[in-house]
C-alpha cells in the first residue's frame, strides 16, 4: 500500500508551517527516504537563512528534525543524510 509524506518547515519568529514537497512511496521506508532525500535539498536551498525546523510526515509518523549548522554556518546536510541511518535501524 503506497504512504504518503510530506516535509514541512517552520521557519524561525514564524507560527505556521510551509509546505515544502509531497509524494507517496510504495513502503514507509521508502517515503521518508524520499522525504530526506528532499529535506537536504531544501535545507541546502534554504541553508543561508540560519536554523529551521523541518517536519516529516510519512503516514501518521511525524518526525521534527532542526539541523545543527557547520562552522561556515550552513546547514549540516552530513547529520541529515545520517538521519536514514537511523529511522532505518528502528
Amino acid at each position: 500500500m503506497d504512504q504518503p509524506w510530506t516535509l514541512t518547515v517552520l521557519p524561525r519568529r514564524a507560527e505556521n508551517l510551509i509546505e515544502l514537497e509531497t509524494g507517496w512511496e510504495a513502503t514507509a521506508e521508502a517515503a521518508f527516504d524520499a522525504a530526506t532525500e528532499a529535506l537536504v535539498a531544501c535545507a541546502a536551498a534554504l541553508g543561508a537563512v540560519g536554523r529551521q525546523e523541518y517536519w516529516i510526515t510519512v503516514a501518521d509518523d511525524l518526525t521534527i528534525i532542526t539541523p545543527g549548522l557547520t562552522s561556515g554556518g550552513l546547514v549540516d546536510l552530513v547529520a541529515i543524510n545520517d538521519l536514514r541511518y537511523q529511522h532505518s535501524s528502528y
